[in-house]
């Protein structure tokens, strides 16, 4: 099978999308943050979306909803009431499946008790890759489970100072 070669209005156009791709890739590696490419098939194997202002936002929860297994979720939360060794209620401030606002139940494991130990009530905390049970006559469990990982999200205490 024979391909001919572009013409000359063909070879301007690539020169143009190849410059015009170059200096967009210039500039991202200039930025000081790369920027986030939200999508399920970057953000389910990201090292870092616990840290991604662009992946803690409403909007990109939206895009990865329809994609995203419903019974495994990325969520942030308050940390309102220890309840027990082993369980908080807390508020969903962020997450894909589980409603915003919701009051859920965060269980740890007894494996965990260091986990266990550093949550604080009023604090925030990201969990990546929580189990999300549904109990009938109870609010939603969010469970850390083997793969999950916690973090603790930073308070703000002013123009640009940070409590950890």
């Amino acid at each position: 099978m024979a391909i001919s070669a572009p013409n000359e209005a063909e070879l301007r156009t690539l020169e143009s999308d190849l410059l015009a791709r170059t200096a967009s890739a210039k500039t991202a590696m200039r930025a000081a943050q790369p920027p986030a490419q939200i999508a399920l098939e970057h953000c389910s194997q990201c090292d870092v979306k616990h840290l991604c202002t662009d992946y803690w936002i409403p909007g990109s929860r939206k895009v990865l909803a329809l994609e995203s297994r419903a019974e495994f979720d990325d969520v942030e939360l308050l940390v309102e009431e220890r309840l027990s060794e082993q369980s908080w209620r807390c508020k969903c401030l962020l997450a894909t499946h589980v409603p915003i606002n919701s009051s859920v139940l965060l269980r740890i494991g007894h494996d965990n008790a260091t986990l266990a130990a550093g949550l604080e009530t009023n604090s925030t905390f990201r969990v990546v890759g929580a189990l999300v049970s549904h109990v009938e006559q109870a609010s939603l469990i969010i469970s850390i489970v083997g793969n999950s990982e916690l973090f603790r999200v930073p308070q703000r205490q002013g123009p640009g100072h940070l409590r950890i």
